[in-house]
Order: structure tokens, then sequence, then C-alpha cells
């Protein structure tokens, strides 16, 4: 009962569990796992990615890099629900085709992920009518008509502020940052960050990066109304798809009763101001802009499962899919596949485990050092060649993890782990001996305190009792003032 929003540069993942649906985290607490983490330059035409791995030139197919990403979400779904996820809903693009939706199943199935798909526009429809479907029409009347613009999203607003200040940098800096694809890759992701902070402010925002390129730290800056002109092109697109959508329709903007937006860049001031334009009325934001899509998959999962009391209804996508002529994974090429990521996935749990020997090795030797290097504390517990003598293992043995980080194998690392511990026993030993025989000694004599308040104290009773018996006594022996007549008068 999981779905994942399968967008542009990140994806989200959602669940239906205790009795609603829940956006779940990542590795890293966020909602959003990105859709690429490394720079890939592709040399020809050729489709694949030629990346190292393992210390080896490796080519990856478009299926085995989605593979990779769909293993890590059921890994992440699996985690987050406690269950063995292997099949989930997923949302794709409106526009993707037969081919590019076979190919997300095939790497599905090269991730032992079974994926069934739906259009983003669809999810988006089940999380709006489950919630707040009391006055949609009829569940025998289909959508009127969907459309789209392809080139028009945060990424491509992204990208038109990074070519700006590509050109601004060249001429301020006297530097080339397409040379370099690490600083455009940097550059990208402030880019981002600046045109989420213009959405908010419409004052001059600036920006800094130390180190940038070739040691120079750059800074930049820019205004809303400028991003605005400079992305007039972009805004236009949008304009046209909507008088596109309602030609097509054959509808009038009058008879739309709500109007809801989602997407990050919905939250840009004037894509708000162009649909609320177009429609003359404000745009709603009621649904989680981010995490809608992920949302209406969940629920669409819940709905192949009895145990889940949802509302009956289907939508049907108002367009049919036409297949290409063209070379799709078959069976035997996605069971080879197949047989590369499970071994990948074993060489990744083997990566894992060394890694944490060698953390777990480290971590004993400085707090071995850390124990040893306290003079005062070791005094007259350990002698001094015995303190010094571990002082230097465990130097030897960091020493050796660091010269052989690449070559040690998790075997290795715990057998020396193991020696260094049957090495640092005895004088741990003795120093811990001598603690807990004084922590004993300080326990006793406090235990014997407390016994000798315990016998003083019914004496001091017995005293004050007898102290309040004499003075209640001498208070009863002397006779209380007699009132003569005229005191009475």
């Amino acid at each position: 009962m999981a779905g994942i929003d399968f967008g542009n540069m990140n994806c989200y993942l959602a669940a239906a569990r205790n009795k609603g649906i829940e956006v779940l985290m990542n590795d890293y607490s966020l909602h959003a796992t990105p859709l690429f983490n490394s720079i890939i330059q592709l040399k020809n035409g050729d489709i694949g990615m030629k990346v190292m791995y393992l210390n080896e030139e490796r080519i990856f197919t478009p299926e085995q890099v989605l593979a990779c990403l769909f293993t890590h979400l059921r890994l992440l779904l699996s985690k987050s629900l406690g269950a063995d996820i292997n099949e989930c809903v997923m949302s794709v693009p409106f526009y993707f085709d037969e081919k590019q939706r076979l190919a997300v199943i095939a790497a599905g199935k090269i991730a032992s992920l079974k994926i069934r798909l739906i259009n983003e526009h669809a999810a988006l429809a089940y999380n709006y009518g489950i919630y707040k479907g009391m006055n949609l029409p009829k569940s025998e009347e289909p959508p009127k008509i969907v459309a789209f613009v392809d080139c028009v999203g945060g990424h491509y607003f992204d990208l038109l502020l990074r070519d700006y200040f590509v050109v601004q940098f060249k001429e301020k800096y006297n530097i080339d940052v397409t040379k370099n694809p690490r600083a455009m890759f940097r550059l990208l992701d402030e880019c981002e960050k600046l045109k989420k902070q213009m959405s908010a402010n419409s004052q001059n925002i600036p920006f800094h990066i130390e180190c940038f390129m070739n040691d120079v730290d750059v800074s930049g800056s820019m205004q809303r109304t400028q991003f605005e002109e400079m992305a007039q092109h972009l805004f236009e697109k949008i304009n046209l798809m909507l008088h596109t959508l309602f030609e097509r329709a054959q509808i009038n903007v009058e008879d739309v009763s709500d109007v809801e937006i989602i997407g990050g860049s919905s939250r840009i001031p004037r894509i708000k101001q162009i649909i609320g334009e177009f429609f003359k009325k404000e745009p709603r934001t009621t649904m989680n802009q981010d995490d809608a899509i992920a949302r209406g998959c969940a629920l669409r999962s819940a709905m192949f499962y009895p145990a889940y009391q949802m509302k009956e209804f289907a939508l049907e996508d108002p367009f049919d899919l036409v297949m290409e002529a063209s070379k799709l994974p078959t069976e035997k090429s996605v069971a080879e596949l197949l047989k590369i990521e499970k071994d990948m996935q074993a060489a990744d749990q083997r990566a894992t485990e060394r890694s944490d020997a060698k953390n777990a090795l480290e971590e004993y030797c400085f707090r071995m050092q850390h124990t040893f290097e306290d003079t005062k504390a070791c005094e007259g517990k350990v002698t001094e060649d015995v303190r010094l003598s571990c002082l230097n293992e465990c130097s030897e043995v960091l020493e050796w993890l660091d010269m052989n980080s690449t070559e040690l194998q998790k075997k290795q690392i715990e057998c020396r782990h193991s020696e260094l511990e049957k090495y640092c026993k005895p004088a741990l030993s003795k120093l811990f001996a001598v603690s807990e025989a004084k922590k004993e000694k300080q326990a006793d004599v406090k235990q014997e305190d407390s016994n000798q308040n315990g016998k003083d104290q019914p004496n001091q009773d017995i005293e004050a009792k007898c102290e309040d018996e004499n003075v209640d006594n001498k208070t009863s022996s002397n006779p209380k003032p007699e009132c003569n007549d005229a005191e009475m008068d």
C-alpha cells in the first residue's frame, strides 16, 4: 500500500497506514529524494551512462539506472513500514508514451518491484476526489481534457538563472563555468535556492559561493521583477496552455468552480497571477504542493486492498497510447539485468558492512587512547610501560587502517579488532577493578554512616519527647491566673 511520485527532479514516497496517508522520509529525514546525485557527461549519442563502479568502468542503461533508484526507494519503504515492499503504485508524467512506460516497468522488475503506473494528474485527482469530492460530477462522466507543457517547470527556471550567471561570472571574474561540471552543478543548486527566496521576497536577493572555481569566490544578486522579465517566454507558454485547454474542452471559464494548483513552481507569484487572471478567481493551494501526487498514488494503492474502506470511483485517462517501433528490454535481458542488480546490491552490502567494521575499530581505538592518555586515572592502577604499550598499539592499528583503507576486508578488520581487545583487556581489567573496588568501599562507608545515623535517630527522638513532656508538666503545674471582680467589671 505504497505510492511513489516519480518526478523530474525528486521522488516522494507515501503509504496508507494508521487510518490515513503518511508521506515518508528518507535517510536524511527529508520528504524529497533526489532523482540524480552525480554529473555524467556522454561523449556520443548512444543511450548509456559511463561511470566508475568498484574501480571498473561500466556502462549502464537507463533501465539499470532507474532500477538503482527504485531499489533505494523500495528499501526506504520497507524500512519505514517495517515490512518487505515488493509492489506499489507509481505516477509518471502525462506525456510518457508506451515505450517509456514499459521501460519504467522493466526497471521495476530489475529492482524486484511490481509497479502499477498512473498519470500524475490522475494521482492528483484521486487525492482531490477522496477528500473534496462531494460536488464532483457523476462517477461515469470521464474527464474532459488534459493539456500539458513538458518544457516548463522548476528545473527550467533554474537553468534560466544558471545560464544568466554563467555569462555574468565570465564578464565579472573571467571564469568559464561551463568547463567545470561540478561548478555548474553548484551554481544550479544555488540558483534553485535563489528562485525560492525570490518567491517569498520581492527585494534584491544576494548570494555568495566560496571557492567556486579556481579558488575564486563569486557573488551575485537578482530581484523578482528581473527574474520575471527573463522568464517571460516560459510564462507565456503557461498562458497558451490554458487557452488551448479550454478550446479543446469546449467549455467556458465561468463554468469552472474550483482551481487547485500544486508543484513547487506553483509558489512563484507570477504563475499564480497568470492562473488567477485567466480563471478570474484566486487559485487554491489547499493540498500539499509537494506531496499531493505521492498521496494520490498511496490512495490508489489502498484501493486494491479490501482492508481499507475507500470511496469507490475510478478515473479514465482521456487519451490513447500508441506503441512505437522501438527496441524494449526482453524477458531474457531483464533477467540478466536483475542478476547484475542483485550483484550490485550484494557489493553495496559488503561495502556497508566493511565500513561499519572499520568505524567500530576506529571508535574503539579512540576510546582506548582517551582512557590511557589520562595519566591521573591510570596512576597506581597500571604501570607506565603497560599504559604506553596500549597507546602505541592503538596508534599502530589506526595507521594500519589508513594505509590499507581501500584493500582491507571485513574479516581482516574484525580480526584486528579482536586482537586489539585481547591486548588491552588485562590493563582495562586492572584499571576498572581498582575503580570498582573504590566504588564499593565508598558505598560501604556511606552504608555505615546511614546505619549510624539510623541508630542515633531513636535516641534523639526520645530526648526530644522527654523535653516536650517536661515542658507540658511545667505548663500544667503553673496555676491559671484568676480574674478578680474588678477586672470582670
